[in-house]
């Protein structure tokens, strides 16, 4: 039950590092990583996740498991727009100058099923057009970010990246009373 920047009202915060957020952190050398998923509308899908940790890690039916996660996203989701928004903020130290760099990057989206959808294909495009060196990658090293970003754009998929300088909740102030 906190206010979060650029989030619509009050939302439900919970603290998750995954494999692929900390792996890009060694990668990038970066000191520290906070990353955190945010739901808003409801309690249901957070409830359920509690009590399905067991299931996640193979103790119980994945489909059930599945099945119950879907159902409690509909409860939350009622009478809702679905939407996904990333927000990530970036703190660092200008190497030539010395200086202090923040940046801020939102990016909107509608459903999750829609954007994972879209970049998957758009993968595949680049693929097939011979613009990722054969083997298996991870997407950030694999795809060509420039043209993913752009194409993400053209399929509507990704209604905006924007990009800030400065702290996620001054340039969500200043974005509040922007029309």
């Amino acid at each position: 039950d906190v206010s979060v920047p650029f989030f619509p009202g009050r939302v439900a915060v919970y603290p998750y590092l995954g494999y692929e957020a900390e792996r890009l952190a060694v990668d990038l050398s970066l000191r520290e990583v906070r990353w955190h998923a945010v739901f808003d509308g409801g309690t249901q899908v957070l409830s359920t996740l509690s009590r399905l940790q067991g299931t996640m890690s193979g103790e119980g039916d994945l489909l059930a498991g599945a099945r119950e996660l879907a159902a409690a996203a509909e409860l939350d989701l009622f009478g809702r727009e679905p939407y996904q928004l990333l927000v990530f903020e970036l703190y660092g130290v200008e190497k030539k100058w010395g200086t202090e760099l923040i940046r801020t990057l939102v990016v909107r989206a509608g459903d999750t099923s829609g954007l994972t959808g879209a970049v998957c294909a758009l993968a595949a495009q680049q693929v097939l057009a011979g613009q990722v060196p054969p083997g298996a990658h991870f997407a950030a090293e694999g795809l060509q970010p420039e043209a993913l970003v752009n194409a993400l754009r053209d399929t509507g998929a990704v209604r905006s990246f924007e990009l800030f300088g400065g702290l996620a909740e001054r340039a969500a102030a200043v974005e509040e009373g922007v029309l």
